[in-house]
C-alpha cells in the first residue's frame, strides 16, 4: 500500500517504526521493501479503516481486510469519529490481530454484526472475547442484525483521489446488476431480462425493509450516526424499484407514467443532496445504468 507517514515509536523493550497505510493492499513484498528502508527494523501498521476524515459522507463499516502480519510487532486501526459505528469493522480488526493466518474477513464481519446488534433489547451488546469460531459456527442473525449487514454491505468501501481502502460495496448485488445490464446490452431472452429484474426488484425491497427495520429500532445514539446514510439508501433501493418497473413496462412494449415520474424525482433528490454517500459500487450503479439505457 501507500506509506504516507512514517513515524518513530518507542516502547521500554523495543523500538519500531510505524508505517501510516492508506490503501487496500499491502503485498508483503511492500513491507519487505520497506523494512530495508530501515535497516531491517521491526515495522508497525497504522491501517486507516474503518477512519473516514476524507470522506466523511460515506460511513466505513465493512471488515478489515486480511494483511500479511507476521513479523509486525504492533497493528494500530484508526476509528472513525463515530464511536458506536466503528465498532464493526475494529471488531474484525480484533478477530485479524489475534490468528492472521485464519482470518476470514466475511466470517468476522457477520460475526462482528451479530455480536453487537444480534438481540433486539440489546442492540449495542460487547463484543465476545472468545476466540474466532469457524464460518460455519456463525449464528444465524436477528432480524436487527440482519438489517444491519445489509445496511453495513453497501458502506466498505472508501476511496478518493489517493486512497482505495476496503472491499467493494455489496458484491453479490452489484453481480446481479451486472447479470441484468449484460441480458439486457447481449439481447437475452425477455424472460431472462424479465427474471433478473424480477431478481433485483426482490433484493431492492428487502434493502428498503432493512432501512426501516433499522429506523425503527436502533438505539437513538446509533440512529444519529447513520441517519442521512440510512436515508439515502432506502432512497437508492425505492429509486432503484421505480427503475426497474419502468424496464419491466418496456419488456411488455408499454410504459408506466406514474414509475417513470417516480424515477426521475428519486434521481433529482439523490442528485441535489451530497450530505451521504452509500452503494457507489452497486445502487448508485443501477439507477445510472437504467436511467442510461431508457434514455433519462
Amino acid at each position: 500500500g501507500n506509506a504516507r507517514q512514517r513515524q518513530r515509536l518507542h516502547r521500554p523493550e523495543r523500538e519500531f517504526w510505524l508505517l501510516v497505510v492508506v490503501d487496500g493492499v499491502v503485498p508483503p513484498e511492500r513491507l519487505a521493501a520497506a523494512a530495508r528502508l530501515y535497516d531491517g527494523s521491526p515495522l508497525g501498521l497504522w491501517w486507516n479503516y474503518p477512519v473516514n476524515d476524507y470522506e466523511e459522507p460515506k460511513l466505513a463499516l465493512g471488515p478489515m481486510e486480511p494483511l500479511p502480519l507476521t513479523g509486525v510487532p504492533a497493528m494500530f486501526f484508526n476509528p472513525m469519529k463515530y464511536e458506536r459505528l466503528s465498532k464493526i469493522a475494529l471488531a474484525t480488526g480484533a478477530d485479524l490481530v489475534r490468528d492472521p493466518a485464519h482470518y476470514d474477513a466475511e466470517t468476522a464481519w457477520q460475526r462482528a454484526i451479530q455480536n453487537q446488534y444480534g438481540t433486539a433489547d440489546r442492540p449495542i451488546a460487547r463484543a465476545s472475547k472468545a476466540p474466532a469460531r469457524p464460518s460455519s459456527d456463525v449464528a444465524a442473525p436477528s432480524d436487527l442484525a440482519a438489517a444491519m449487514q445489509t445496511f453495513a454491505d453497501h458502506s466498505t468501501h472508501l476511496e478518493n483521489h489517493w486512497a482505495d481502502i476496503g472491499r467493494d460495496d455489496a458484491p453479490e448485488l452489484r453481480h446481479a446488476i451486472g447479470n441484468l445490464f449484460a441480458a439486457m446490452d447481449q439481447g437475452a431472452p425477455s424472460s431472462v431480462t424479465a427474471s433478473r429484474i424480477h431478481d433485483l426488484d426482490a433484493r431492492c425491497a428487502a434493502i428498503v425493509a432493512a432501512t426501516q427495520t433499522l429506523a425503527q429500532r436502533l438505539d437513538a445514539a446509533t440512529l444519529e450516526e447513520c441517519r442521512p446514510q440510512l436515508h439515502r439508501l432506502e432512497t437508492l433501493a425505492t429509486a432503484s424499484r421505480s427503475g426497474l418497473a419502468l424496464l419491466a413496462a418496456q419488456q411488455r412494449g408499454t410504459d408506466a407514467p406514474a414509475a417513470r415520474a417516480h424515477f426521475r424525482a428519486l434521481r433529482t433528490e439523490l442528485a441535489e443532496d451530497p450530505s451521504a454517500k452509500i452503494s457507489d459500487d452497486a445502487l448508485c450503479v443501477l439507477v445510472e445504468g437504467m436511467a442510461e439505457r431508457m434514455g433519462e
